[in-house]
């Protein structure tokens, strides 16, 4: 039988079978490896090191910045979105200018990107798209745009 990990509004990390019907969920001690922490993490948008880029501040932070900054258009309920996550903070850990940018709470920048699936991360200089990649991307070929 599948078991289902999710957190909770209350950040209790929870785990449900995947037959359970009812409201009452049990809850169980889970130890996490360094890896599905990140990824817990990434899915709760907490402990990232990469921008949250919104509409209000999509300007400032993108088109006015300096040098290359990589934006990863993506979605809570996204699956691959999920799997490139990590990657895109280990970028912003190892210090490259990076942000997420949620499509479903920021559709007007999605549109005018016209971004039509996700995960999709483009990379902007001086303000200008230069590299635009849809599907999970590999961290090496995401650097080499970065510093090239």
């Amino acid at each position: 039988m599948k078991k289902w990990l999710y957190y909770t509004k209350d950040e209790k990390l929870r785990v449900r079978d995947e037959d359970t019907r009812s409201i009452f969920i049990r809850i169980r001690e889970y130890r996490l490896s360094e890896q599905e922490r990140k990824y817990f993490n990434h899915l709760k948008g907490e402990n990232t090191m990469a921008k949250v880029i919104t509409a209000e501040n999509f300007e400032e932070e993108v088109l006015k910045a300096e040098g290359a900054v990589l934006v990863d258009f993506w979605a809570t309920w996204c699956g691959p979105c999920k799997r490139q996550g990590p990657i895109v903070d280990e970028l912003a850990e190892e210090g490259y200018n990076v942000g997420k940018l949620d499509v479903d709470q920021n559709m007007p920048i999605a549109q005018q990107y016209k971004v039509q699936g996700v995960p999709t991360l483009m990379v902007f200089k001086n303000g200008q798209e230069v590299e635009r990649f849809v599907g999970i991307t590999p961290k090496e070929k995401l650097i080499a745009v970065l510093e090239g």
